[in-house]
């Protein structure tokens, strides 16, 4: 019941401030919508705002600020993050401070260092402020996530969150057999695009929604194919298709890992049906990177379900890479022009041009940054104004970084997805088909294919995608560390003494 009444406040909040026109009102209302929180939900436990959370990161409306963007996610995670700490004071509880939170901190402040030199000053600040917030949603997760059954329920609540996304995808797929007009008509131009996608990414969009939507137009301009990409609650199909990237590998590994004896997750039923599902949309997001880290993530799992440690360079998983992989790319590469720089428009010849200008700027300026969030200001061909906002990427999210934090910051990143696969793997090591097994497998497919779709992604900033993925990350780090402590009972001896 609080879980549900918390939602459709924030819910309410949005649709109020799509017809309020003052910042001021939507901001004290916001406010007073977060003191109410504190007031009372105080005495509540935060793992059900966790779970609140969890479930709405999908789909919670934007609050259409002007000053600067918020969404319905960032006020549901700040009202966790908060309660979750006042909860654990009040208990006298040790915080758990994780080695992944400090590389995380680490590389937050390299970010805050660069503000002082960035053009925009103003984005930069916005992007450590957010990044800030995922931190403590993280935080918050490992230290409220103290016994099994919340664990799993977290994870329940994370996939329930995605079935709404799933069926809004249903729907725009429905209403696409009309016309794709139709599908920017309602979920863009109307009251839904302003909720789900907020004001400022419909000015991002601008015109150009219809051509986002369509991959033959997005491959090759000259293409006169109309391919329907669905989309979800999410602003475009690529960020919808890492999204589905992340809920995909789990509820694979919650179904394929545990399909002889159910021990964490759903029914085999409904894990199937929800499988089908995911793998449905996302194949109808014809995001060629998601597609690619998703099959090479279950791979993963498939090879790895029944062992207790992991090596990921082995001769059995090359020769597996180049059965799923290299070869199915080399027929399409000789029976297809999908590859050839003759017939693609400005999807993929843009990405490898924005991908050398970055190479060679980061090889130009090794050490100082742009700033986290104004790679736009250097990027060739891009007017970029502070005023506007922008869908500039280097559409890497490594070489990205490299420009906006310098190769100190890329290495920092690279270091904390380190620290992340080591954690998950240990999880491995546990008997097969365990609790702590099962989410180890399910963590490292997790990160293998985060990693992947990264080499196509873009920055480190988005309200449903990145708040969702520090959960799952939090719930790892909740899970390891109950892991350490039932290792540490079970190498406990227990001497009994006879009185005399």
């Amino acid at each position: 019941m609080t879980i549900a009444t918390f939602l459709a406040l924030i819910f309410v909040c949005g649709v109020f401030s799509v017809f309020a026109g003052n910042d001021l009102i939507i901001f004290a209302a916001t406010a007073g919508l977060m003191l109410f929180a504190l007031l009372f939900l105080g005495k509540i436990d935060p793992v059900h705002l966790l779970y609140a959370l969890g479930l709405g990161a999908s789909f919670l409306p934007y609050i259409n600020l002007e000053m600067f963007p918020l969404s319905g996610v960032y006020v549901m995670a700040f009202i966790f993050v908060l309660i979750s700490l006042i909860h654990l004071f009040k208990q006298g509880r040790k915080i758990i401070f994780s080695a992944q939170a400090k590389w995380l901190l680490l590389f937050l402040a390299i970010g805050i260092l660069y503000i002082a030199i960035a053009q925009d000053k103003r984005s930069s600040i916005i992007y450590c402020g957010q990044f800030f917030l995922y931190i403590c949603v993280y935080m918050a997760t490992v230290n409220v996530l103290n016994k099994k059954p919340k664990i799993v329920r977290a994870l329940r609540y994370i996939i329930y969150g995605s079935i709404v996304t799933l069926l809004v995808s249903m729907m725009q797929l429905v209403v696409s057999l009309d016309s794709l007009q139709q599908v920017v008509d309602i979920f863009y131009t109307s009251i839904i695009g302003e909720l789900f996608i907020g004001a400022r990414g419909l000015e991002r969009l601008g015109d150009s929604a219809a051509i986002i939507l369509n991959r033959g137009s997005n491959i090759s301009e000259a293409s006169e194919l109309v391919i329907f990409r669905v989309f979800g609650t999410f602003e475009g199909p690529t960020v919808f298709g890492s999204y589905l990237l992340l809920i995909g590998v789990v509820i694979t590994g919650l179904y394929f890992v545990q399909i002889k004896k159910r021990r964490v997750g759903f029914s085999k039923y409904f894990s199937a049906t929800l499988f089908v599902l995911i793998m449905g949309c996302l194949v109808l997001t014809w995001t060629r990177s998601a597609i690619l880290a998703f099959i090479m993530a279950s791979g993963f799992i498939f090879l790895y379900r029944y062992q207790k440690s992991v090596q990921l360079f082995s001769a059995k998983n090359i020769k597996v890479i180049f059965l799923v992989i290299v070869i199915p790319i080399g027929v399409l590469f000789f029976v297809s022009d999908i590859f050839s720089l003759r017939t693609i428009g400005g999807s993929t010849a843009g990405r490898l041009l924005t991908i050398i200008f970055a190479l060679s700027y980061i090889y130009q300026n090794p050490i100082i940054g742009t700033g986290l969030g104004n790679y736009r200001y250097v990027q060739p061909g891009v007017s970029a104004d502070s005023s506007e906002a922008s869908f500039a990427s280097a559409h890497n999210t490594y070489l990205e970084l490299g420009v906006e934090v310098g190769l100190p910051g890329l290495l920092i990143f690279l270091l904390i997805l380190r620290s992340f696969i080591k954690q998950a793997a240990k999880l491995i090591k546990a008997p097969v088909n365990t609790f702590y097994h099962t989410l180890g497998i399910i963590f490292v497919a997790m990160w293998i294919g985060f990693v992947l779709v990264s080499i196509f992604g873009g920055g480190l900033i988005h309200p449903r995608y990145m708040t969702i993925l520090w959960l799952l990350a939090g719930v790892q780090t909740a899970s390891y560390h109950l892991y350490l402590n039932d290792k540490r009972k079970e190498n406990t001896v227990y001497c009994i003494q006879v009185a005399d």
